[in-house]
């Protein structure tokens, strides 16, 4: 397996001779401030993570500054000095320190310039990868700081000036210059003097950058005490893999098994044997599952050789519901757990719980508690005590003390409270008891076990063999589909447009006491009832003196009104509904506020189970007759009105006739939908 890895490094010590590369100004090769360059200066560089790769290729790329900028480069610039001075006369061989000896030459030497007639302002050099392969040794305990000495035996590379011999001609500048200056004095004509020798180019860097490769062979069967090692990273850890027997390796990343995990750390001493955990969960956070299965939770445990799953049988208890909401959880930990795991943190026993799939089915998480457990009153209610439960933090210690108990906290608020019957609700339920026998058979059995078990339900239809198209298998034959509707809060009614629902933990609650009490055969589902949405458009005309701000408002508030199932004087809360818009005429012809209702149009907002919006127009063109009502699309919705409704005023009555709603008149967030049309021949586009 080839992979590459890209790093910059952070620090890097150059020398020549033994000196510091400075920022701007350096000298490649000589001491730093001193023009004193000859035959076999060299250029060295080294840094600890060089030092401790096994390189296999490294290269220099050099800006130079203050080169000659001007025609025949190095030609021009040493005219009058001795011998050839191009750009490709400066040469250097580069070497590596092996064992506290320069290697290398086995790839010749390297151009430091290029460029003949005007020079090149960079350059690239390139160390052999032969040099590379044999003389330098990756360092296992490297230094730091890292910087060169008379110890230093590896990890250093240098570049060393081989040519030209009198290197840039700063020993022969001052000869040369003294000889010219000689001979020009004694010359009585200015004009025959000859030109002074230029002073040699002292070479300096601009910038400097290096890029290496390095490969090793990691053994991950057998760890060898001077190889490299895999590491895989986790979120809270990271570990050494290990192939294993019989298996063909390691994967490079490392797998994750499952798409959700939640990890819990226990301190103390080894936890095998019952333990009782409570999860406070967001129950309302939980999504409802309708077509499919809610996926399935894994315990597991860290042992020495790695994670090892519970049985599901050491699940001893699940006040969860399948975590959908707060409750304990007791699981039969076994031996051989181990505080050893490098991929998470602290010196803890750690509990893995694993699902795959829909991880929004599981309600959020707050907190969980150790040592928790669950306590129901025993002492009966007293006729004047309210139904209000104990908030939390109320019980604060048992009845009688307990040896070796330290504290008691209440984390969550009691439940299960419930009225007693008064004798008419008795006698109902006694009737209702003789008739289904505690056994779920016709849907008025299912209905009505329902609201016998579960008071928060204000509604619940029961759907048979297929009465529900498009309910998954609730619509097949044998098939069970039970929509449920909430009741208001004691004291309270819902907002005229509010959309109760049932939290997934509940609708499970449902689910499982009918399957109890009906056949194993019966595809059962209970889930919420959807909502359609309205909204009335129209145009009308207000009797003279009204306010028009003050009674649009009323206006609005009316319709909203009769539209709703929630309110006193609106529609029932029927599956089975149907709005008219004669109706709605009527109802606003009575205010006082109104003095001619010009025809109604309605919009209809659909939302499906998949979170597709479907817009309907009464008035929309081309439909084979004018359509004055809507109906539900699915079975089990009900209707609930839009917050705001698009009422009109006009002055004078003319020959008015339902408008089809343009883009100009549709709500972002409300009844504004982009989607393809799925209508078919003869039906509404949507």
């Amino acid at each position: 397996m080839h992979f590459w890895m890209v790093q910059s490094l952070n620090s890097l010590a150059l020398g020549a001779v033994l000196f510091t590369l400075a920022a701007g100004f350096s000298l490649i090769f000589g001491l730093m401030r001193v023009a004193n360059l000859s035959h076999g200066a060299y250029f060295m560089l080294g840094n600890e993570e060089l030092a401790a790769k096994p390189i296999r290729s490294l290269r220099l790329d050099i800006r130079w500054g203050q080169l000659p900028a001007g025609e025949g480069g190095f030609g021009e610039r040493y005219r009058g000095y001795p011998g050839e001075w191009g750009a490709a006369t400066f040469q250097v061989s580069p070497e590596v320190l092996r064992d506290g000896h320069w290697r290398g030459g086995s790839g010749g030497s390297l151009s430091l310039f290029h460029g003949e007639f005007r020079l090149d302002g960079t350059s690239r050099l390139d160390m052999p990868e032969p040099d590379l392969a044999l003389y330098h040794r990756p360092q296992s305990d490297v230094p730091t700081p890292f910087l060169y000495g008379a110890n230093t035996r590896n990890g250093f590379f240098r570049l060393v000036l081989c040519s030209p011999g009198n290197a840039f001609g700063h020993a022969l500048y001052p000869r040369l210059l003294s000889e010219a200056l000689t001979r020009n004095a004694r010359l009585k004509r200015t004009k025959l003097s000859l030109p002074l020798p230029q002073e040699p180019y002292t070479p300096t860097i601009d910038q400097l950058s290096l890029d290496y490769t390095a490969s090793q062979l990691v053994p991950l069967r057998t760890p060898a005490p001077a190889a490299g090692q895999l590491f895989h990273l986790y979120p809270f850890g990271h570990d050494c893999p290990r192939a294993h027997a019989g298996t063909d390796g390691v994967p490079l990343l490392p797998r994750y098994m499952q798409d959700g995990n939640l990890y819990i750390g226990l301190s103390g001493a080894d936890p095998q044997g019952a333990l009782s955990l409570y999860f406070q969960l967001r129950q309302e956070s939980a999504t409802e599952c309708r077509q499919a299965d809610r996926p399935p939770v894994t315990w597991s445990v860290w042992c020495e050789d790695g994670w090892q799953a519970l049985d599901p049988g050491c699940v001893l208890l699940d006040g969860t519901l399948g975590f959908l909401r707060s409750g304990v959880v007791v699981l039969n930990l076994p031996s051989g757990m181990s505080i050893r795991c490098p991929r998470l943190p602290g010196d803890l026993y750690w509990l893995r719980l694993s699902a795959n799939g829909n991880l929004g089915g599981f309600a959020g998480l707050y907190a969980i508690f150790a040592q928790a457990v669950s306590a129901s009153r025993v002492r009966p209610r007293a006729a004047s005590e309210p139904l209000i439960p104990l908030l939390p933090g109320t019980i604060k210690a048992p009845l009688h003390p307990i040896g070796g108990l330290r504290m008691v906290q209440q984390i969550g608020p009691s439940f299960g409270l419930r009225a007693p019957d008064v004798a008419d609700a008795l006698r109902v339920r006694s009737a209702e008891r003789l008739h289904h026998k505690n056994r779920a058979s016709a849907p008025w059995d299912y209905e009505r076990l329902l609201l016998d078990a579960f008071p928060q339900i204000f509604k619940v239809k029961c759907f048979f063999n297929g009465e529900a198209p498009g309910a998954g298998d609730a619509a097949q034959p044998g098939g069970v589909l039970a929509v449920v509707v909430p009741a208001p809060r004691q004291g309270a009614l819902f907002h005229s447009t509010e959309a109760p629902r049932f939290d997934a933990a509940v609708l499970e609650q449902m689910a499982g006491y009918l399957r109890e009490r009906s056949s194993p055969s019966v595809g059962l589902v209970v889930r919420n009832a959807a909502y359609e949405r309205i909204q009335v458009r129209c145009e009308l005309r207000l009797v003279q003196g009204c306010h028009p701000g003050a009674a649009l408002v009323r206006i609005n508030r009316a319709i909203v009104e009769f539209l709703s199932p929630w309110h006193t004087e609106g529609n029932r809360a029927c599956f089975d509904w149907e709005v008219r818009a004669g109706a709605i005429e009527a109802r606003l012809r009575e205010l006082e506020d109104v003095d001619v209702v010009g025809p109604i149009s309605l919009l209809h907002i659909v939302r499906t189970d998949d979170n597709v919006y479907r817009l309907r127009d009464t008035a929309r063109a081309g439909q084979p007759s004018p359509t004055r009502q809507v109906k539900p699309v699915q079975p089990w919705s009900l209707a609930l009105p839009t917050p705001h409704h698009l009422i009109e005023l006009t002055g004078a009555q003319r020959d008015w006739k339902a408008k089809q709603t343009g883009f100009g008149k549709l709500e972002v967030g409300s009844t504004f939908i982009v989607g393809a049309s799925t209508a078919e021949p003869g039906k509404e586009a949507s």
